[in-house]
């Protein structure tokens, strides 16, 4: 028999886990470090430009007033999906979760954008999310009674 040489395959091994493990820090410090930005608007270019923005609108009796919700980053969204999470602050200013908006993206997207509807006055916050549960970004929205 020949003897077996396992210094090798242990050597492989620490070198393989090195390499994904500077893998995962290259992709960690994308996400960390893109700036990204919240933007309420009525609509959205092509090109990912907010158009009429204003983080205030009036509220509508009956049909609601309909907003997106635009983020943008500056680099890539790096990611498969977004989730907007929206919540009502009252006086205090505490945060009471309305709702959670996921969406599918493309991963060399450098935008995104979801067509809400509000109906009660008050103070929103939309915080977004990546599919990982990271925190990207969060804009407060004041909407007005008619």
């Amino acid at each position: 028999m020949l003897p077996l040489d396992t210094s090798i395959f242990v050597t492989n091994c620490k070198t393989m886990k090195k390499g994904l493990f500077v893998i995962a820090l290259i992709i960690a410090a994308q996400t960390m470090f893109a700036q990204y930005s919240l933007t309420f608007c009525k609509e959205v270019s092509t090109e990912g430009k907010a158009q009429d923005a204003s983080n205030t609108i009036t509220a509508s009796d009956k049909a609601g007033n309909p907003v997106k919700i635009l983020v943008n980053c500056d680099e890539k969204l790096n990611a498969m999906q977004v989730e907007y999470r929206i919540f009502f602050v009252d006086e205090n200013g505490k945060e009471t979760e309305v709702s959670k908006l996921p969406q599918y993206v493309e991963p060399n997207w450098d935008f995104a954008w979801k067509k809400v509807t509000f109906y009660d006055p008050g103070t929103y916050r939309v915080k977004v999310y990546n599919e990982n549960g990271v925190y990207l970004t969060s804009a407060n929205l004041n909407v007005k009674q008619p």
